[in-house]
């Protein structure tokens, strides 16, 4: 699709077999497919720090705005969990700081603005 956003029913999997978790948006980078939720969750167990995910299905990317101070080595931190946790050929491609004001639209992110910003950062 145009987006690279999907809809779809989530299967999971248990030992005694199939749970279905309804409808949910998922993306799909490097043929993984993911949903924010589960990408947000171990990026906020491998780091302690706030954070924006920016997916970018036309680019093929993730991006990770980060809203305090951070260092370098955190990419590679959390890249690991990434890597461990859900798919070893998902990675984020992209941190950097982002200033809250510049992308604000009312009193909510527009993602589509910092999408773009990070488009022109890779």
């Amino acid at each position: 699709h145009v987006t690279g956003v999907q809809t779809c029913a989530l299967p999971i999997f248990d030992g005694d077999g199939y749970l279905f978790l309804g409808r949910s948006d998922s993306y799909k980078i490097n043929e993984v497919v993911f949903t924010e939720k589960q990408l947000s969750s171990v990026i906020k167990t491998a780091i302690n720090q706030s954070f924006e995910l920016i997916i970018d299905p036309e680019y093929q990317k993730i991006y990770l705005g980060m809203y305090d101070h951070f260092d370098s080595t955190l990419l590679d931190q959390i890249n690991s969990a990434v890597q461990d946790q859900i798919d070893s050929r998902l990675s984020i491609h992209l941190i950097a700081p982002i200033n809250t004001e510049q992308f604000l639209q009312g009193f909510k992110i527009d993602k589509f603005m910092l999408r773009k910003h990070f488009q022109t950062l890779s």
